[in-house]
């Protein structure tokens, strides 16, 4: 993920080099969330030739977790990143 806006920062600052108007990026806000669920399943169960018992049980639990990152771009050399929005799209 953090790759995919890494390579989106450096092709608006890309087009940002030919636009007249720039935008200067600040801190950049990024929040990741995901689920992990725990499931156990029980079963048992007596078989005779027309009497069927049968018992079970299933528990389960999810928990959600948020990652929150605070990122500030940073030229090799320092100073702001200026981007632009204009990209080319297919026809």
């Amino acid at each position: 993920m953090l790759v995919n806006l890494r390579q989106e920062l450096v092709e608006a600052q890309k087009i940002a080099a030919k636009e007249d108007l720039k935008f200067n990026v600040g801190d950049i806000e990024v929040e990741l969330q995901f689920t992990t669920t725990m499931e156990a399943q029980g079963k048992g169960g007596v078989k005779f030739w027309v009497y069927n018992a049968e018992a079970g049980g299933k528990l389960s639990s999810q928990t959600l977790h948020k990652i929150k990152l605070s990122l500030k771009p940073e030229l090799p050399g320092g100073g702001d990143v200026k981007i632009s929005d204009k990209r080319k799209r297919p026809k």
